[in-house]
């Protein structure tokens, strides 16, 4: 009897894609929104730094397994780069 069989299968998390693409376009919001609001700036760059961070260390660990390509990696981190630009300015034009 092979037990492997009836154990319970883990629950899928959501798909990695899909979160790859939120955090690249938070990026971009946070940066559009530095030029007219610095508070929403800093807002949507601070979600941006959360969802790219998680996102970049999930998609790689789909890299390690053979799941996806380098590139939604690469497209996470310039995501979260992102938002770490539009974090600061809009942090520069809330304090400054």
């Amino acid at each position: 009897m092979d037990i492997d069989n009836y154990a319970p299968k883990k629950p899928a998390g959501p798909s990695i894609i899909p979160l790859v693409w939120t955090a690249l376009a938070v990026g971009i919001v946070s940066i559009i929104l530095a030029f007219v609001n610095g508070i929403a700036a800093a807002v949507f760059g601070a979600i941006g730094l959360f969802l790219g961070g998680y996102t970049m260390a999930r998609a790689m660990k789909h890299v390690q397994a053979g799941i996806i390509t380098m590139k939604y990696v690469w497209i996470a981190g310039i995501g979260l780069i992102l938002s770490v630009i539009g974090f600061i300015a809009g942090w520069i034009d809330l304090v400054g």
